[in-house]
């Protein structure tokens, strides 16, 4: 596992080369963070689940693009947040419609379950670790839920079997990276985006690729500029270094959540 996560971390930089970005993915979870989280769920997770969140837990926190095919990798504390927030949407108990998915291809019929933990979001839509599979299937396979009702679809296996297939397609080319997207987008869904936008650029006038990266570029080397001053002046793990600090995380959070399309 390790060394699939390190040809994640390298194939991630290689995509986005031409892009000034520090800290791509967080640091490691705590294993007391992991256990905690099978303790409020009831739940075991899969080892090599819990190994890819040992290495990194989620997104960097100032990092503000989709970069896990095009999603944003939550944090332990994320899919907590997330896992609440679909059982609070869909209901405490399972929410079973026995037409919804087709049982041979290994996921329960349900619409919901609460064994369902979103570990990737990307504006209503969610990657899931299945930990209670029909029959057929396999524990810690990877669903992927819609946000528009459309029935769940199994991805892969496994945690491993899906971080392998989007890694190959990372080092291949499969997977590009966009910054006027936000993030990663798969190469055979770029010309349609691009259309897309620019059909929007001739109805709106609003789109500029061009201008949105050069002014995103005025704005890294502004904050660079700012990060280097409050340095000179602010003695670091000081409590107004940590406030700060937790201010850049916050607006961070906030210019991501905003959505990919809101330039």
């Amino acid at each position: 596992m390790q060394t699939l996560i390190g040809r994640l971390n390298r194939a991630t930089a290689a995509a986005m080369a031409a892009v000034a970005c520090n800290d791509v993915f967080a640091e490691g979870a705590s294993a007391q963070a992991l256990t905690q989280l099978e303790q409020d769920l009831n739940t075991v997770l899969p080892e090599d689940f819990k190994q890819w969140y040992l290495a990194h837990n989620g997104d960097a926190p100032e990092q503000q693009f989709y970069l896990l095919a095009g999603h944003d990798w939550l944090n332990v504390d994320e899919m907590r947040e997330a896992w609440h927030g679909l059982c609070e949407a869909c209901g405490e108990d399972d929410l079973a419609d026995e037409g919804f998915t087709d049982n041979d291809n290994g996921v329960r019929p349900v619409m919901w379950s609460r064994q369902w933990l979103p570990f990737a979001e990307d504006n209503g839509y969610y990657l899931l670790l299945d930990l209670d599979p029909a029959p057929t299937g396999t524990y810690g396979q990877i669903l992927a839920l819609s946000g528009d009702g459309d029935p769940v679809s199994l991805q892969a296996a496994s945690i491993r079997q899906w971080l392998e297939e989007y890694v190959t397609g990372l080092e291949q080319g499969l997977w590009v990276f966009r910054e006027d997207y936000r993030g990663m987008i798969r190469a055979d869904e770029l010309a349609q985006y691009e259309q897309t936008e620019h059909d929007r650029s001739h109805q709106t006038g609003l789109y500029a690729p061009a201008a949105v990266a050069e002014r995103r570029e005025q704005e890294a080397a502004f904050q660079a500029q700012m990060d280097d001053l409050v340095a000179q002046v602010v003695p670091k793990g000081s409590a107004l270094d940590d406030f700060i600090q937790e201010l850049k995380q916050d607006h961070a959070a906030r210019k991501k959540a905003a959505g990919k399309d809101t330039e």
